[in-house]
């Protein structure tokens, strides 16, 4: 209709719900730039729906066999590369891609270099370039998973759209302690980059206006420990806004742009830097 897809379907969905029946609406699109037309959505990419929902579903016990074999085709489709780009919907194969990566990385990393340094990769006759513009699909796919060296393609152009705090702690970019602060709608919000016990994990932990830990007031166990920036920067907003009585509500937030460090640089320029 001429209201737009996203209004269609909402329309759709709350004049045909149950009584009682709660809606969730989520716009799921391979570009975080792209917006729903309707603001009750959810926005999230496909790697987000991957790692957060369909990965955690295929592993569940309780998930029957051939559910399971759905998701996996599902999530099977994912890789297909996104309209003119090469970029997969989601990376699906991380781990397969990284036993690869370690099982042939200095030919892979002269693949890299050399593709990185070609401005035209068709009339180039350097072999690597040639191996990399017949099988950009794949080796595309492998470089985006190796967050730990790469996580983008040799041109730039393409980059890992949802990146946590324990890649950017591998990378170098962040490091323990690292504090961040952030202004939304006139209002400081604080966290600091922290390390699990094994010291093989990097997450972002939210802090109150006095920067310290928010805790459960009847255990003490301290809250607010996330693995990435977006989804910390929307829970810490929307307990402030509850605190205060304000009842509106965010959905979602682009973390990276808004979270800058201790030196003013913003989680999305470390990124690009590291």
């Amino acid at each position: 209709s001429s209201q737009g897809q996203t209004m269609d379907y909402y329309n759709y969905v709350e004049a045909n719900k149950k009584p009682n029946q709660r809606s969730l609406y989520f716009f799921i699109t391979p570009n975080q730039k792209q917006k729903a037309y309707a603001n009750m959505y959810v926005h999230i990419s496909y790697h987000e729906m991957f790692d957060q929902i369909i990965l955690k579903c295929i592993e569940h016990p309780q998930v029957p066999e051939d559910g399971k074999y759905l998701l996996e085709q599902y999530a099977a489709n994912l890789r297909e590369t996104v309209r003119n780009s090469n970029m997969p919907m989601a990376l699906v194969n991380i781990n397969l891609c990284k036993e690869i990566y370690d099982s042939h990385s200095e030919v892979l990393d002269n693949i890299f270099c050399k593709a990185e340094e070609t401005k035209n990769l068709k009339e180039s006759n350097d072999p690597a370039c040639m191996v990399y513009e017949h099988y950009q699909n794949i080796l595309d796919e492998i470089y985006l998973s190796v967050d730990e060296k790469y996580g983008h393609t040799p041109n730039m152009k393409l980059q890992r759209q949802l990146v946590t705090f324990t890649e950017l702690y591998n990378r170098g970019a962040v490091k323990e302690g690292m504090k961040f602060q952030m202004e939304y709608d006139g209002e400081m919000y604080y966290a600091k980059a922290i390390l699990s016990k094994n010291k093989k994990n990097c997450y972002l932990q939210v802090l109150d206006e006095n920067q310290n830990p928010y805790r459960d007031k009847s255990t003490g166990t301290i809250l607010g420990i996330y693995e990435t920036a977006s989804s910390a920067g929307v829970d810490v907003i929307n307990f402030r806004r509850e605190q205060k009585g304000i009842p509106e509500r965010i959905k979602t937030l682009r973390g990276t742009t808004y979270w800058v460090n201790e030196n003013g640089m913003t989680l999305k320029e470390l990124i690009e830097k590291f």
